[in-house]
C-alpha cells in the first residue's frame, strides 16, 4: 500500500460527518497551539420558534433585531437577494444531504470522484454504482425517497431546489407572503443550489450543473428561463461545496463562484471553461456572453462582494486541518493555491506544511496571491455596506456570515495594491458573544447576509446544525433612528421607483449618491441610453466626488467593451495624469478592457507610478492590449520596484505570459536581479514552458523550489526528467526533495529507479529523504492514480517499466535490513515485498529467525515473504510459530491463511483462550475471513460463550463482526436473533453495549480530536484543551464511567453533566435569560449567561417560567461514528490514554 494511500486511508477514517463538532485542529488552533473556544451557537435549539431564538442573540450596541420571516414561509434557506422593492428572493434547498451526496459519507467513492473530469463522468459513475438492477438496501444516508422499496440513483431525482419570492405585502414590518418563483431543479446532476442575484426583471441562479437566467421578477414568477452555461460540479465533493455567490458587479458583469467540486463547463457560445480541481470565480455579461474564468485556486468561496472602489472579495473556507478561513482579494488571473487533492492528504500536505494559505506566503510561495486576512471559521454569505441603512460607524464595512456563530463586520485598509484588515486577525477569529468587537450579531447559524431597501442589514438563518430541518428565518438588524432618516427613506423610494425617468443631469448627480446601489443604477441607465458625453464629463471633472468619477469611468468601459469609440478614448487621456491615484488606476483598467492601443505609451508610463494600485492596473492592462513592445518595460518595472508587492508582480507576470516570447524570458532568466529572474520564472511557469527547468540550478533556493513546484505541481511533464535528476543533490529542502523524488517515481525509467535506490541506500542522506525514496520504490508497481505530493488524480503511464527497480533494490536490501534504525528496516522490508524482490527471499527468511533483531523487523520480513507470494513463506511461518516473540507470532497467525486456511484456524484458535485482548481480536478477525468449516466451528463455540456471558466484554463486537461474514446457517440465525433482541429492547443502549470495552484508545483520541466536521473538542475540553459548551471529559475518564460515557454519546439528553444543564428563564420583569445551570438551591439559581458568558445569580422568586433546553450535544452520533469508532472513543474517554493498549 503506497504512502499516500496509507495516510489518505487513515484520514478518511475521520471523514463521515458528525455533529459532535467540526474538526478542532482546523479553525480552532491558534499560533500558540491552544484550542480556541467553541464556535457553535450556545444552547440554540431547532425547536425554538423565531421569537425565542431572537432572544438568545447578542447584537452590536445600539442596534435592534427583528424577525422578518420564518417557517413555514421559508425553510432550509441557503442564500437570498433583495430586489429594488425590498422583496427577498430566497434559495431553498431540499436536496442537501439527502439527494446530494457528500464524499465524507461515501469514502469508497473517493478515487472515482477525484478521477472525474466532467459532470458526465460523475453521472455515469452514479448510474453505474447506484443502478436499480443492484437492488440496494436503503440506509440512513441513502434513503428510498421515491418509495419503491430500494435505493438507486432514481431516488436522487425527486427532491427539487427552489427559489421563493418573499415579501412584506402588507407593510407590517414582517414578511407575510411567500410564493415559488422557480422550481423543478431535481435532475441527478443537480446538487445544492446556493446563489441568486436580481436586478430589475432578471434573476440569475447558480445551481450545479447550470447557471440560469430568468425573466419575471416584476411579475413574481419566472416567465422564462435560459441556461447560460452547463458543466459545473465535476466531483463528488464535500457537502456545501457548490456553486454560489451570484453578484452583479459595478462593471455591469455577472460574477459567481464554485467550490473545489470543479468545472468543465460549456458556455452558450460553445466555449469550454476547464478547471476541475479547484474552486473558481467566473464572470460574464448579463446575457451569458463573454463568459470566462476570472480566478482559481479557491476551496469553497461561498459569496462575493465589491467595495466602493470596485474591488472584489470573497471569504474562502478553511479545510479543517489546521489552516484558517481566508478573506481574499480576488483579482483577474489570480491563483490562491488550493487544490482538491490537499483535502485528502495527511495534515493537508503542502497546503499546510508549505504555508500556502499564510498571510505572509509571499516569501515562500511566489506563484500564489496571499489572503488579505484570516477571519472567522466558516464564511458563508458576505456583503459590503452599500452606504445607507446603518450608523456611520459601518461606512465601507464588510459583513460576513460566519457559519455557525453569527455575523462579523470589519473594514479594510490599503496595503500596496491590495488591502489588509483594519482589525487584528485574532479579534476577527474570536467566537465569544461576550466580545462583540468586529461582530454584528451572534449566536445563530447564518447562511447569508444582505441589504434591503428600508434600512438595516438582513441575516438569513439556517436555524440549527448542518442537516435540513424544514426551518428558516430572516432577521433584520437595524437602528430605528437611522431607518427614519431622510437619506434612508429617499434611498428606499428611489430604488423602488427606479431611475428610468431621471434626466441625464439627475442621473449624473446620482453617480455621487451615498448608496452604491443607486450609483450603479444611474451608471447602468446612462450606459443604456448611450449618454457617453455625460459620463466623460463626469469622469474628467476633478472637482467631482471620487465615486462619481469612478462610476463614470466604469460606465464608459461598460459601453466600450461592446462599442469602442476612438474619440471617447482620446477625450479620457487626461485621466492618465490625474492627481487622484485611483482615477489613474481605473483609467488604466479602462484602457486594458477596451483595447485602446493608442494610449499604450501612457499606460507604460504608469508602470513607474508612485502608487502600487496604479502600477497593478497598468501592468494588467498591457497584457490585455496585446502590445508586445511593452515587455521590456514590464521587466524593468520589476527591477525598479524590487519585487516588493505580490499583486503588482502578479499583474506583470500575467501580462508577460501573454506578451513575452521564450527568447526574451530566457535572457531575463540570467539577469542579476532576483526580481527579474523571479518574473521570468513565474511567466515561464504560466506558459507551461519546460524552460522553467533552468531555474532548478538558480543560486537562490527559493527560485529553485518555485521551479520544482511549477514542474511537478503544474505540471510540466516535459521538464520532469530535469527535476528528477536534482534528487541526488545533497542538502535539498524537504519540499524540493519531495518533488524531486516523486519526479523519479513519475517518469518511471530504469535510470530513475537506480537514482531512488541510490538515495535509499545512502547513509549520508537524511533518514526522512531515504524513507521517501523507499516509499516511492514500494509504490512503483501499484495501480496508483493519485499524485504522492498533491493528491490529485494522476494515473501512471501504461508504458512504465515494472522491473526497473527490482535488480537495484535487491542490492541494497540486505544492508537496509541491518541498519540501526527500525523505521528504515521496516520500510526496506515493505519495499522488498511490494516490489516482489524474490532475490531477497532467502535473506528475509534468515531475518525471520534472527533473534538479534526486534520482533517488528522479523514480522516485517515475514510479511514481505507473504506479499511477494514467496514459496519460503511456509518455512517462515514454521520458524515464527516456534518462537515466543509476540509481533512475529501475530504476523504468522495472520499470514497462515496464505499457506493453508485450515491450518490458519488451528493456529489462531488457541489464542482465543490464552492470548491478550488484542491478540484475541486479531484472531477473531482472521478466523472470520477464512471460509472453511473449521472456522464456523470455532465461531459457534465463541457465540456459546457470549450467550453464557463468558466471553470477555472486549471481544463481543469483534465476534459479531466475524460472525456477520459467515454463510453458515446456524451462525446467521444466531446473529439475526441477537439483532432482533436489540431491536425489541427498551434499553436505548442495547445495540451499542458491544462498544463498552475493547477499544483502541489511540484511535479514539484521533477520532475525538480530528474527525472531519465532527471533532468533540469543539464543545468539550480534554485536560483543559478544547471548547466550553460541554464538560471537561478528562474529569469523567474513570473505568466505572463507561456506561455513562456510552450513554452520553448515544442518548445525550438522558443525563446531562452537573453544571451543563441549559435553562431558559422568563423573569417576572419580562426579561428572558438563557444560560447554563451551574448551581441551584431552593432560593436561587446560579447560571452562566449565554449572552455575555458571565455568571449570574437569580432568585427563584423572580422567575415566572423555567424551561429546560435540550443538550447541545445532538443525538444520532453513535450511528454516524459506527461501532468501531464509538468503541475507540469510549476507550479513550474511559482511560484518558492516547496510546494504543497492547
Amino acid at each position: 500500500m503506497n504512502r499516500l494511500f496509507r495516510f489518505a486511508a487513515a484520514s478518511l477514517i475521520f471523514l463521515p460527518t458528525l455533529t459532535f463538532a467540526q474538526t478542532p485542529t482546523a479553525a480552532e488552533e491558534g499560533g500558540d497551539g491552544k484550542s480556541k473556544k467553541d464556535r457553535d451557537p450556545a444552547n440554540v435549539s431547532v425547536a425554538d420558534p423565531g421569537d425565542i431564538a431572537l432572544k438568545k442573540f447578542v447584537v452590536a450596541p445600539g442596534l435592534k433585531v427583528d424577525l422578518w420571516a420564518e417557517e413555514p414561509l421559508i425553510e432550509n434557506v441557503v442564500a437570498f437577494a433583495f430586489d429594488e422593492k425590498g422583496r427577498a428572493f430566497v434559495v431553498e434547498t431540499h436536496r442537501r444531504r439527502t439527494s446530494d451526496p457528500d464524499i465524507r459519507k461515501n469514502t469508497d467513492w473517493l478515487d472515482d470522484s477525484l478521477a472525474m473530469r466532467t459532470v458526465e463522468d460523475r453521472i455515469n459513475f452514479l448510474k453505474k454504482t447506484l443502478d436499480p438492477a443492484l437492488k440496494l438496501k436503503p440506509t440512513k444516508d441513502h434513503a428510498d425517497i421515491n418509495g419503491d422499496g430500494q435505493f438507486d440513483y432514481h431516488d436522487w431525482e425527486i427532491e427539487s431546489e427552489d427559489i421563493k419570492l418573499v415579501e412584506d405585502a402588507n407593510n407590517t414590518g414582517k414578511a407575510d407572503t411567500a410564493n415559488i418563483f422557480a422550481t423543478d431543479f431535481h435532475t441527478l446532476e443537480t446538487t445544492t443550489a446556493a446563489g441568486v442575484a436580481v436586478r430589475g426583471d432578471d434573476v440569475w441562479f447558480a445551481c450545479v450543473p447550470n447557471l440560469w437566467r430568468f425573466h419575471g421578477a416584476k411579475e413574481g414568477k419566472a416567465t422564462s428561463r435560459e441556461q447560460l452555461a452547463t458543466g459545473f460540479g465535476v466531483h463528488i465533493a464535500y457537502g456545501g461545496h457548490d456553486m454560489h455567490g451570484t453578484k452583479i458587479g459595478p462593471d455591469g458583469r455577472l460574477y459567481w463562484t464554485i467550490a473545489d467540486t470543479g468545472t468543465h463547463a460549456t458556455t452558450k457560445d460553445g466555449k469550454i471553461l476547464d478547471n476541475p480541481d479547484s474552486g473558481s470565480v467566473f464572470r460574464c455579461d448579463p446575457d451569458g456572453s463573454n463568459m470566462e474564468i476570472f480566478a482559481t485556486g479557491l476551496r469553497n468561496p461561498q459569496s462575493l462582494a465589491f467595495n466602493d472602489l470596485g474591488d472584489l472579495f470573497t471569504g474562502d473556507n478553511n479545510a479543517d486541518g489546521g489552516d484558517k478561513a481566508r478573506w481574499t482579494h480576488v483579482v483577474e488571473g489570480g491563483d490562491y493555491g488550493w487544490r482538491i487533492g490537499w483535502q485528502f492528504l495527511p495534515k493537508l500536505g503542502p497546503w499546510n506544511s508549505e504555508g500556502m494559505w499564510h498571510l505572509d506566503n509571499n516569501p515562500t510561495n511566489l506563484q500564489l496571491l496571499p489572503p488579505v486576512g484570516l477571519i472567522g471559521h466558516g464564511p458563508a454569505g458576505i456583503a459590503h455596506y452599500p452606504g445607507t441603512g446603518l450608523p456611520d460607524r459601518y461606512a465601507d464595512h464588510f459583513f460576513y456570515a460566519d457559519f455557525p456563530g453569527g455575523v462579523r463586520s470589519f473594514a479594510l485598509k490599503p496595503k500596496g495594491a491590495s488591502y489588509t484588515v483594519d482589525n487584528p486577525n485574532d479579534v476577527l477569529q474570536d467566537n465569544k458573544p461576550a466580545q462583540m468587537t468586529g461582530k454584528l450579531l451572534w449566536n445563530l447559524y447564518p447562511s447569508d447576509v444582505q441589504f434591503s431597501t428600508n434600512g438595516g442589514v438582513y441575516v438569513l438563518d439556517w436555524v440549527y446544525g448542518w442537516d435540513k430541518t424544514a426551518k428558516g428565518r430572516i432577521f433584520r438588524v437595524h437602528d430605528p433612528e437611522v431607518d427614519a432618516s431622510p437619506l434612508v427613506q429617499e434611498t428606499k423610494r428611489l430604488l423602488a421607483e427606479g431611475v428610468g425617468k431621471f434626466s441625464t443631469e439627475e442621473l449624473v448627480n446620482t453617480l455621487a449618491h451615498a448608496d452604491q446601489r443607486l450609483r450603479m443604477a444611474a451608471q447602468f441607465e446612462l450606459v443604456k441610453r448611450g449618454e457617453l458625453d455625460a459620463l466623460v464629463q463626469a469622469a474628467l471633472q476633478e472637482k467631482n466626488p471620487l465615486l462619481m468619477r469612478l462610476h463614470a469611468i466604469w460606465g464608459i468601459s461598460q459601453h466600450a467593451r461592446h462599442h469602442h469609440d476612438r474619440e471617447i478614448a482620446k477625450s479620457l487621456v487626461a485621466l492618465a495624469k490625474d492627481k487622484e491615484p485611483e482615477v489613474r488606476a481605473q483609467w488604466a483598467k479602462y484602457v486594458g478592457e477596451t483595447g485602446s492601443k493608442s494610449e499604450v505609451d501612457l499606460v507604460i508610463r504608469l508602470l513607474a507610478d508612485s502608487e502600487p494600485r496604479v502600477r497593478f492596473f497598468a501592468a494588467q492592462a498591457l497584457g490585455k492590449l496585446g502590445f508586445k513592445e511593452a515587455v521590456p518595460a514590464l521587466i524593468a518595472q520589476r527591477e525598479l520596484n524590487n519585487d516588493s508587492d505580490p499583486f503588482v508582480r502578479h499583474a506583470v507576470v500575467t501580462s508577460l505570459a501573454v506578451l513575452a516570447d521564450e527568447a526574451t524570458l530566457l535572457k531575463a532568466a540570467t539577469n542579476e536581479s532576483k526580481a527579474v529572474r523571479t518574473v521570468a520564472l513565474l511567466t515561464l511557469a504560466r506558459q507551461h514552458s519546460p524552460q522553467v527547468a533552468l531555474f532548478l540550478h538558480d543560486k537562490v533556493p527559493q527560485l529553485v523550489l518555485e521551479a520544482a513546484r511549477a514542474i511537478h505541481d503544474g505540471p510540466i511533464p516535459a521538464a520532469l526528467r530535469q527535476l528528477a535528476a536534482l534528487a541526488e543533490k545533497p542538502g535539498l529542502a524537504e519540499p524540493l526533495s519531495r518533488r524531486a523524488i516523486d519526479a523519479n517515481f513519475l517518469i518511471g525509467t530504469p535510470e530513475a529507479a537506480r537514482r531512488l535506490t541510490k538515495i535509499a541506500g545512502s547513509t549520508k542522506v537524511p533518514e526522512a529523504v531515504r524513507l521517501d525514496a523507499l516509499d516511492a520504490l514500494a509504490d512503483w508497481n501499484e495501480p496508483f492514480h493519485r499524485d504522492r505530493v498533491n493528491g490529485l488524480w494522476h494515473p501512471l503511464p501504461p508504458s512504465r517499466n515494472a522491473e526497473a527497480p527490482v535488480a537495484s533494490a535487491a542490492k541494497i536490501i540486505p544492508a537496509l535490513l541491518r541498519e540501526p534504525s527500525e523505521k528504515m528496516r521496516l520500510a526496506a522490508a515493505g519495499m522488498a515485498g511490494d516490489l516482489h524482490v524474490t532475490a531477497s527471499q532467502d535473506f528475509l527468511l534468515a531475518l525471520v529467525g534472527d533473534h538479534s533483531l526486534g520482533g517488528k523487523t522479523r514480522a516485517a520480513a515475514l510479511r514481505a515473504l507473504g506479499t511477494m507470494e514467496s514459496a519460503k513463506l511456509a518455512d517462515g511461518i514454521k520458524i515464527a510459530v516456534a518462537d515466543t516473540d509476540k509481533p512475529l507470532l501475530a504476523a504468522a497467525r495472520e499470514l497462515a491463511v496464505k499457506v493453508s486456511p485450515a491450518d490458519a484456524v488451528t493456529l489462531n484458535a488457541p489464542v482465543l483462550d490464552d492470548g491478550t485482548l488484542r491478540e484475541k481480536q486479531a484472531a477473531l478477525a482472521t478466523i472470520g475471513s477464512l471460509q472453511v468449516p473449521a472456522a464456523d466451528k470455532v465461531l459457534l463455540a465463541e457465540l456459546d460463550k457470549l450467550d453464557a456471558n463468558k466471553l470477555p466484554a472486549g471481544l463481543s463486537l469483534d465476534l459479531m463482526e466475524a460472525a456477520a461474514k459467515r454463510n453458515n446457517a446456524e451462525i446467521k440465525r444466531r446473529v439475526a436473533a441477537r439483532e432482533d433482541k436489540f431491536a425489541q429492547s427498551k434499553d436505548p443502549l442495547a445495540k451499542w453495549r458491544d462498544c463498552m470495552e475493547g477499544g483502541n484508545a489511540k484511535h479514539g483520541h484521533e477520532v475525538f480530536a480530528e474527525k472531519a466536521e465532527a471533532a468533540c473538542m469543539r464543545c468539550h475540553k480534554f485536560k483543559g484543551v478544547g471548547g466550553d459548551v460541554g464538560p471537561d471529559l478528562a474529569k469523567i475518564s474513570k473505568p466505572g464511567d463507561r456506561n455513562y460515557i456510552l450513554e452520553s454519546i448515544v442518548d445525550p439528553n438522558a443525563k446531562i453533566a452537573p453544571g451543563y444543564d441549559s435553562v431558559l428563564l422568563t423573569l417576572n420583569s419580562g426579561d428572558v435569560v438563557l444560560g447554563i445551570l451551574n448551581a441551584e438551591t431552593p432560593d436561587e439559581l446560579t447560571i452562566t449567561n449565554i449572552a455575555d458568558g458571565k455568571k449570574q445569580t437569580i432568585k427563584t422568586s423572580d422567575i415566572k417560567e423555567r424551561t429546560h433546553a435540550p443538550s447541545p450535544m445532538p443525538p444520532g452520533l453513535a450511528d454516524v461514528l459506527g461501532k468501531r469508532d464509538l468503541r475507540d472513543v469510549v476507550e479513550f474517554l474511559a482511560t484518558g490514554k492516547t496510546k494504543e493498549t497492547p
